[in-house]
């Protein structure tokens, strides 16, 4: 069964309007949600539940069976998904990687870098405003 952000969105309880209004370059319609595959599982870090790419989420297989616990990692990769759309490929992936790698110099920690990496920053904060969700976390 194909399982869009939107349909995964609407059992988790998500207003398909909130997000249109807050990524109007991003159909949540279109974007697919899929279960992790396992040369990509095998890369990622234990933390790390989910990964967009300019058209695809991919998130960890328990995270899939729980919509509704699970619907502010598939708006944060939406999130991504706008951001990818914005800078184009090129200039996306080589900032996010420019910056996860100072991230590591800096703080010598995978985690920690991930979580300072300007794009996660930004998706955090629309994320919560979104989902209505108060300041910093």
């Amino acid at each position: 069964m194909t399982t869009t952000a939107s349909d995964f969105l609407s059992r988790g309880g998500v207003s398909l309007a909130a997000i249109g209004d807050a990524l109007p370059n991003v159909d949540s319609d279109r974007v697919l949600v899929r279960p992790v595959p396992w040369w990509l599982r095998i890369l990622w870090r234990p933390w790390v539940q989910g990964m967009a790419t300019s058209s695809k989420i991919y998130i960890r297989a328990h995270r899939l069976a729980h919509p509704e616990r699970s619907t502010s990692l598939v708006v944060h990769e939406l999130v991504h998904i706008a951001q990818w759309r914005r800078l184009g490929r090129l200039r996306f992936g080589t900032r996010y990687v420019r910056e996860a790698i100072s991230g590591l110099i800096r703080f010598r920690n995978s985690r920690k870098a991930h979580d300072n990496i300007s794009f996660e920053i930004e998706a955090d904060l629309i994320t919560d405003q979104i989902l209505q969700r108060p300041g910093p976390r």
